[in-house]
């Protein structure tokens, strides 16, 4: 597994580690122009990580952590065996649960990942082959005195995932979420093409999974957050749907949106579905995915 973090104390605080006295946090830390590629990455897991190995993870922050980056990461040319349940997985920021946060007033902000191109991978895993997300709470409950998740938690912004051979995953070949239990979040710029993308049963599996807020597990609303300027086009799937997209995702979503472009996929076998499925049926309480007629500008 390949871990990259602004640095260890940004995806943690002095208490997680035992240290004494008043928690210490990790801020305004910066990850900047490193290049992951040509390795081969069998994932097992360690400790805690053993029962969800991730090949290649970039983490901006957690557990109350702000104003932290990673930028300029070229991620080319590895493989990940089928060990790994995620490939390759970018997430700006996460709150795994409400323990995490341990200290009032030190919610996370402002954490984001940047102009990242993920290409000419190969990525066999068992869950996704690629994952990303603005802001993860899905698992996390506030705590008396925790302050709300509001405001700019986690950006990723000009990814692009091109010509890469996603084969044998279960679920989804990418997943990209806007908020899950927070609010307020950005996906801005991400570029799908020219991937090669085949579920291990191509009766099932979707290959794009695409929402912009919802799936928090601890009734928490997430709300306001945007999915803008995503191309998906040119890519060669096998697999049960192309495409499932929801503004907001469940009952517990508000506000969010997602834009998007969608062209040229080729999808097989003949039954499969090739549109768009199951997302005029959770466009509710003001949550909205647009379809864009022509083709965003791009400017990374």
């Amino acid at each position: 597994m390949i871990y990259l973090p602004p640095r260890r104390g940004a995806v943690s605080y002095s208490a997680y580690f035992g240290h004494p006295g008043p928690p210490a946090f990790s801020d305004d830390s910066l990850v900047e122009n490193v290049v992951i590629k040509d390795n081969f990455l069998d994932p097992q897991g360690v400790g805690s990580d053993a029962s969800r190995p991730t090949g290649i993870l970039l983490l901006a922050g957690n557990m109350g952590n702000s104003g932290n980056f990673i930028r300029g990461v070229e991620i080319t040319g590895n493989e990940v065996s089928a060990d790994a349940e995620y490939g390759v997985a970018i997430h700006a920021a996460a709150i795994d649960s409400s323990s995490y946060l341990p200290d009032p007033g030190a919610a996370l902000r402002e954490n984001a990942v940047e102009d990242v191109p993920v290409e000419g991978n190969i990525l066999r895993t068992q869950m996704a082959a690629i994952t990303m997300y603005a802001a993860s709470g899905e698992y996390y409950l506030p705590a008396p005195g925790d302050p709300p998740l509001s405001g700019e938690t986690g950006r990723p912004a000009n990814i692009r995932i091109l010509s890469n051979q996603l084969p044998d995953f279960q679920f989804e070949g990418i997943s990209l979420f806007g908020g899950e239990g927070a609010g307020d979040n950005r996906v801005d710029g991400v570029r799908i093409e020219a991937n090669t993308i085949a579920s291990k049963d191509i009766t099932k599996g979707v290959a794009f999974f695409v929402y912009g807020g919802g799936c928090s597990g601890r009734g928490v609303v997430s709300e306001r957050n945007q999915i803008t300027r995503l191309v998906i086009q040119g890519n060669q799937v096998a697999c049960n749907s192309l495409l499932w997209l929801s503004g907001g995702m469940e009952e517990l979503a508000a506000d969010n949106l997602v834009e998007f472009y969608l062209a040229e996929n080729g999808v097989t076998p003949a039954g499969a579905e090739t549109g768009i499925v199951d997302s005029a049926a959770k466009e509710r309480r003001g949550n909205r995915a647009v379809r864009l007629e022509t083709e965003p500008a791009w400017d990374f």
